[in-house]
């Protein structure tokens, strides 16, 4: 099983790097070509129409993933699951929509529309419930592949802004076609009569998964919603940037959690060995942080061009996140696993407050200080993680103690 951890890991690892820089190109042109300004609208008209995409999950991806991870016959949990999700996304999609368009000032946001209900209806849960690595892998690099090629021609061809967007919901449209026929699910599955009374059978559980889904993107898009809201276009180019990257960065973090979820959830898992687990991410963490302080003032001139050069700054002071970022997924990952998603929608809506308050107090501060509420908060968010795991442990536990992870359904 350790192998395989390691080898799926490797796998996503390279994948989501190469599908990531596929993808990510079209930020690089469109900085070189449109400017950085270009930039900054499409990164903050992504950050708000990803709430409809969370909205859209409600958790109930992270739930299906521990259902099939358990055993449970996966097309009845499509079936319940994607239907949900297609609905949510709709109604949210309909909210978010105009009021990115309305923070933008521009039509960007149309260019994204789609994207919410196409990452909804990709059944990704059943091939992470799976344990299919290869599976994942392939379908981002063929969904960013798609977007690389397709942005970066339309930038190259000086169309619109909402345009060469449209290029990610491009991307979204290829992966979930690639992840449906690899999962074995088709139209029938996904679209249908929506099975409300899902939600009725487990009222609160789908109520906190849902609340600890928007509370995270409120927690990850704040930043930058803040930086257009509290400062001007020089701090929101800035913060647009240096998240863009971090990114980049916390791509570890990410498959960290999809990697541990179903396996956290099949097994049992001992006080000493998620201590492990945290303490090999920190180090990673670190040393992704050392790379960015020795090297950034190298890279980012490269990706963005040399407008960029005074934002480097403000990118090496974020990447101070990514050790924390890592440790707090190993946590995450843990009390999602054994059904704690009040605890974990609480942590993150005491971090989200936290976050709010300190960058309104350094919202007159330069960019590089200000993107300290997000580093700062990030402790905060993990001291609080730590105090509940601590408090969840017996007193009279033994040195070994073991905390038994079980599958919910």
């Amino acid at each position: 099983m350790r192998a395989k951890f390691f080898k799926d890991g490797a796998f996503l690892l390279a994948a989501e790097f190469v599908s990531r820089l596929l993808a990510f190109s079209v930020s690089f042109v469109l900085a070189r070509r449109v400017g950085l300004d270009a930039l900054a609208v499409l990164t903050l008209a992504q950050s708000i129409v990803a709430y409809a995409t969370v909205a859209g999950d409600a958790g109930l991806g992270t739930e299906a993933v521990r259902r099939i991870a358990s055993g449970e016959k996966y097309r009845g949990v499509v079936q319940q699951t994607a239907r949900l999700q297609v609905a949510f996304a709709l109604v949210a999609s309909i909210v978010v929509v105009p009021l990115a368009m309305l923070q933008t000032n521009s039509l960007v946001a149309i260019g994204i529309a789609v994207m919410p209900v196409l990452v909804a209806a990709s059944a990704t849960y059943v091939l992470q419930g799976r344990l299919d690595a290869k599976g994942l892998a392939i379908s981002r690099v063929l969904g960013n592949t798609t977007v690389g090629v397709s942005g970066i021609s339309m930038a190259l061809m000086g169309l619109p802004l909402w345009a060469i967007a449209s290029s990610y919901s491009l991307g979204a449209f290829v992966s979930m076609v690639f992840v449906n026929n690899r999962a074995g699910i088709g139209a029938a599955e996904i679209f249908g009569r929506v099975p409300w009374q899902v939600l009725g059978s487990g009222g609160s559980k789908y109520l906190a998964l849902a609340t600890y889904t928007i509370i995270l993107h409120g927690y990850s898009s704040c930043l930058i919603i803040m930086a257009q809201n509290f400062g001007g276009s020089s701090l929101l180019v800035d913060v647009a940037l240096a998240t863009r990257v971090l990114l980049l960065l916390v791509i570890p973090s990410q498959l960290l959690g999809s990697l541990l979820l179903p396996r956290y959830s099949r097994a049992v898992v001992s006080l000493p060995r998620l201590c492990g687990h945290m303490m090999s991410a920190l180090l990673v963490g670190g040393l992704i942080t050392l790379f960015v302080h020795l090297f950034a003032g190298w890279f980012v001139p490269l990706m963005f061009g040399q407008e960029a050069i005074g934002s480097v700054g403000t990118v090496e002071m974020i990447s101070v996140q990514v050790p924390l970022s890592l440790a707090s997924t190993v946590l995450v990952t843990f009390f999602l696993a054994s059904g704690r998603f009040k605890t974990v929608a609480f942590t993150y809506a005491a971090a989200l407050c936290a976050q709010l308050s300190l960058g309104y107090f350094l919202r007159d501060s330069p960019s590089n200080m200000f993107v300290v509420a997000l580093v700062l908060s990030e402790w905060i968010f993990v001291l609080l993680l730590l105090l509940s795991l601590l408090l969840s442990v017996p007193g009279r536990a033994p040195k070994s103690a073991e905390v038994r992870v079980t599958a919910r359904v």
